[in-house]
C-alpha cells in the first residue's frame, strides 16, 4: 500500500481547522483604564483644569511612577507647579532658560542622555495624548531624579526622603508647598 503524505497533511489540517472553529477562544483584554476611573472619581472637589490634566496625563504619571517606585501624584504635583501641566508657553519657548519643558529640567544638570536613560523602556507613552510630544520623556526624567533622591535619603524615612527629593528639585518655598500637597494627596489617592 502506497502512502499519500500530502493527502494526510490536508486531512490533519482540515480536522484542526474544524476543531479550532468549533471552540470560541476568549482572550482577556488588558484594561486600558489602569485605575484612572477610580482616580478621577476621587477628584470631585478638584477644579476642572486639574481634573482634565490628570485625565490626560495619568497613564504617563502611572507608568513612570511604577517604573521608578514613586507615587504618581508626586509627578503630577511637580508637573503642575513647573509648567501648569505643560500649559505654560514660556516653559517651552526658551523663556525660562536654562530650564526646559514640562518639568522645567535644568538642561545643564540633566543632559539629554539622562532623559534618554530615564525614558528607556517607556516608548509606548509617546503615543498617548499630551500637550507636547516630549512631555512623557521629561516626566520620566523627573521620575528618575525624584526616585534617586528618595532612595539616596531613605534613612530619613518616607516623609523626610520625599521632602529632601523635593528640596533638591526646587527652592525651599516651592518644595515645602509641594510636600504639603503630597501629604494631602496621599490621603486622597494613596
Amino acid at each position: 500500500m502506497r502512502r499519500k503524505p500530502f493527502r494526510n497533511i490536508l486531512l490533519i489540517l482540515a480536522v484542526i481547522t474544524l476543531l479550532f472553529n468549533s471552540f470560541q477562544i476568549v482572550i482577556p483584554q488588558a484594561s486600558a483604564d489602569n485605575g484612572e476611573s477610580a482616580v478621577l472619581s476621587k477628584m470631585g472637589s478638584f477644579n476642572p483644569k486639574l481634573t482634565s490634566d490628570v485625565s490626560m496625563y495619568y497613564p504617563i504619571y502611572k507608568a513612570v511612577a511604577d517604573k521608578y517606585g514613586i507615587d504618581w501624584y508626586l509627578l503630577w504635583i511637580v508637573h503642575e507647579a513647573e509648567s501648569g501641566a505643560s500649559d505654560s508657553v514660556r516653559a517651552f519657548n526658551g523663556g525660562s532658560a536654562p530650564y526646559y519643558g514640562a518639568m522645567q529640567r535644568n538642561v545643564y544638570i540633566w543632559s539629554q542622555s539622562y532623559v534618554n536613560t530615564a525614558a528607556s523602556g517607556l516608548d509606548s507613552l509617546a503615543s498617548l495624548p499630551q500637550r507636547h510630544p516630549d512631555d512623557w520623556r521629561e516626566i520620566a526624567a523627573a521620575g528618575l531624579m525624584i526616585s534617586t533622591n528618595i532612595k539616596d535619603h531613605s534613612y530619613l524615612g518616607p516623609n523626610g526622603s520625599v521632602l529632601t527629593a523635593l528640596l533638591r528639585y526646587s527652592a525651599a518655598g516651592p518644595a515645602y508647598l509641594r510636600f504639603y500637597k503630597w501629604e494631602q494627596y496621599k490621603q486622597i489617592f494613596g
